[in-house]
C-alpha cells in the first residue's frame, strides 16, 4: 500500500491509530534497538533486500516504527521527548498525504532505518516544463546498523522512485556525518540563485 495519495482509514489504519495498543517494544525509554513481532518478508514492487535488509515503502500500519526512530533520532541529538510524542508524531504522519516515507527492516521486521519527505510540483511555464522536485526531511539508520550501506539503499529507492515519478531534483540538509554519503551518491550544492527567508526575521528598514 502506498503511504500517501489513498491514505484511508481502513482496518489496517485504525489497528494502530493513537488510542489502540501498539507493540511495548516500540515504546521502551532509551535509545536502544526495538524489537518487533516477526513478519514475512515482503517481496512486493519497490522493495529489495540486501544482506537480510529490506528497504521498501512505508505502510499505515508501519506508523508507530516511523514514530519511533524519529524517537531515537530525537535522542540521538539531546532532545527531551515529550509524554505522548509517539502518539502525536504516529497521527501527524499518518495525516499527511504529501509525505512519502521508505522503511528499512531486517528479516525479522525490526525497523532499522527511515527516510522520508516531501514531493513539490511546479506549475506549466512558458518557458521551462513542469517538473517536480523532492525535499527530504529526514535519513535516520539506527545505531546498531550503521556502516551495511542502509541509507544508501534507503537513498538509491527514493531515487529509483523519483525517476519513475517525474521528480527531477532532490534536495535536502546535509549534516556533516553524512556529507560523504551524499556526495558519493551525486548531491552538491544547487545553484548560486537560491536564497532563504525565514519568516518573522526580515530586516528592518
Amino acid at each position: 500500500m502506498r503511504v500517501v495519495g489513498d491514505r484511508k482509514v481502513s482496518r489496517e489504519t485504525r489497528s494502530i491509530m493513537p488510542g489502540h495498543q501498539r507493540p511495548r517494544e516500540l515504546i521502551l525509554p532509551g535509545a536502544s534497538p526495538m524489537s518487533l513481532p516477526g513478519r514475512p518478508r515482503m517481496s512486493h514492487a519497490g522493495a529489495m533486500d540486501t544482506d537480510a535488509v529490506t528497504v521498501r515503502e512505508a505502510r499505515p500500519s508501519d506508523a508507530f516504527s516511523v514514530g519511533a526512530l524519529h524517537i531515537q533520532d530525537e535522542r540521538e541529538q539531546g532532545h527531551a521527548v515529550p509524554p505522548g510524542y509517539l502518539d502525536a508524531l504516529s497521527d501527524a504522519w499518518l495525516r499527511d498525504r504529501a509525505r512519502r516515507t521508505w522503511v528499512a527492516e531486517d528479516d525479522r521486521g525490526r525497523p532499522l532505518g527511515v527516510l522520508h519527505g516531501s514531493r513539490v510540483q511546479k506549475l506549466p511555464s512558458a518557458h521551462r516544463p513542469a517538473d517536480a522536485w523532492f525535499h527530504v526531511s529526514l535519513l535516520f539508520v539506527t545505531e546498531d546498523a550503521r556502516g551495511r550501506g542502509i541509507g544508501e539503499q534507503l537513498l538509491r529507492a527514493l531515487l529509483e522512485w523519483a525517476v519513475a515519478d517525474g521528480v527531477t531534483r532532490v534536495q535536502l540538509n546535509a549534516v556533516t556525518e553524512a556529507r560523504t554519503l551524499y556526495e558519493r551518491m551525486g548531491f552538491g550544492p544547487p545553484s548560486e540563485r537560491l536564497m532563504e527567508l525565514r519568516v518573522g526575521e526580515r530586516p528592518q528598514r
